[in-house]
């Protein structure tokens, strides 16, 4: 069965999430068991327990193990919500138990202000012709 893990919100802002294909072995049933005693010769050739090895034991079924694969592990923008529920999707899994958190994680997105773009200066052919003039200070001496 493939599973959501919890979503992780790391300090960036994305939201991390992780799914495992989980899969629990049969449980394992340990029969009851007798008391198991050292036996000694009662010096008459009977055999009489002696010492207590090993007590008696109740029958019990111990849980079979719990073993996770992961499926997928993605990071999601806000910007991504689309994707992100795509994936629950694809992978069968609800995120109902998150819708709240999820709207607070969209809600609080603000996408970066564009910065300005510079202002070109545009020059006339003669201020360029003057500052290559100017630059070479072999001409500029000449011109003065």
């Amino acid at each position: 069965m493939i599973i959501l893990k919890p979503l992780i919100l790391d300090l960036t802002g994305w939201l991390e999430a992780t799914w495992v294909n989980s899969v629990q072995a049969p449980d394992i049933v340990n029969p009851a068991k007798d008391a198991v005693y050292e036996m000694v010769d009662d010096g008459m050739g009977n055999l009489v327990p002696n010492e207590l090895i090993s007590p008696a034991e109740p029958e019990h079924v111990e849980p079979g193990a719990v073993t996770e694969t992961q499926v997928q592990c993605t990071s999601y923008h806000p910007t991504q919500i689309d994707m992100l529920r795509s994936d629950a999707a694809k992978h069968g899994t609800a995120l109902d138990e998150y819708e709240a958190h999820l709207a607070t994680w969209v809600a609080a997105y603000v996408p970066p202000t564009p910065e300005p773009e510079p202002v070109q200066v545009v020059e006339s052919p003669v201020e360029k012709l003057q500052a290559f003039l100017n630059a070479n200070p072999d001409v500029r001496a000449l011109l003065q």
